[in-house]
């Protein structure tokens, strides 16, 4: 038995506090002290596997927002609209799977947004430019079929009907892998240089898509009808000729 320090009864020494006076006892004092200093540890590892979970999910959104920003990237330098539609829905997601969790936005996840956003502006852009020249191009097609039609079976080729034929020939067929649609500024300012049933026209100068400058020579045939047979760079109507291969006695050497 121990003695209460404040009414000297004498009480259990286990007790935690005197059963007479309700002072707490040494003991008592001993046991609430172990109890506070549990449950502080207990809230501080409980605090600390909140921030790692935490840190966690927010290293998991950066990742999320990075391949976000990869995607919007790819679809912008790609011109992939499926790709910076990827990239911005993904960007969305990221910063509202932030709010929801109050958490910081990751950067990547703002650039894929704004960099989707602007690869759909862009691919929204090039829409536009392709059905507006699409449409320029049908219009001018139009235009230089109905100035060549019925004047083609003639046995003279005169230098306007030459230039709008080669012109036509151009936007229907387009030169080098550029399409008739990357066709611009087109220029005829040579003469017509005929011998009998061909013609050579110099002098026709056009850009393409590339922003390069071409001067070619149209080279033309008559047979029910007028048509261009070609168009070269070399400035001639000649028939190209094959390179000679090696004899076997050259090889030999």
């Amino acid at each position: 038995m121990v003695s209460c320090p404040r009414c000297g009864a004498n009480i259990d020494p286990s007790a935690l506090a005197c059963p007479y006076c309700q002072i707490q006892t040494a003991y008592g004092r001993q046991q609430a002290e172990r109890y506070a200093a549990h449950q502080q540890h207990t809230a501080q590892t409980e605090q600390a596997q909140r921030a790692h979970e935490r840190g966690q999910r927010q290293a998991a959104l950066g990742k999320k927002g990075q391949h976000a920003m990869i995607w919007s990237l790819a679809g912008m330098f790609t011109c992939c609209f499926p790709a910076g539609i990827v990239g911005l829905v993904m960007g969305l997601n990221v910063k509202s799977a932030a709010k929801r969790e109050n958490m910081v936005a990751p950067g990547a996840s703002t650039v894929a947004v704004v960099v989707g956003c602007f690869s759909l502006l862009l691919f929204g852009g090039a829409v536009v430019m392709y059905v507006h020249d699409s449409r320029r191009t049908d219009a001018r097609i139009a235009q230089l079929q109905a100035q060549v039609n019925g004047a083609l079976s003639g046995e003279r080729l005169e230098q306007p009907l030459a230039c709008a034929l080669t012109e036509l020939t151009l936007l229907k067929e387009g030169f080098a892998g550029t399409s008739g649609l990357s066709i611009d500024d087109f220029e005829c300012n040579g003469k017509v240089d005929q011998d009998g049933e061909r013609a050579r026209l110099q002098e026709v100068r056009f850009r393409t898509s590339s922003s390069e400058r071409r001067n070619v020579a149209a080279c033309l045939t008559r047979g029910a009808r007028w048509s261009v047979k070609e168009l070269r760079e070399d400035g001639s109507c000649e028939p190209r000729v094959a390179a000679p291969s090696a004899t076997p006695s050259a090889r030999a050497r």
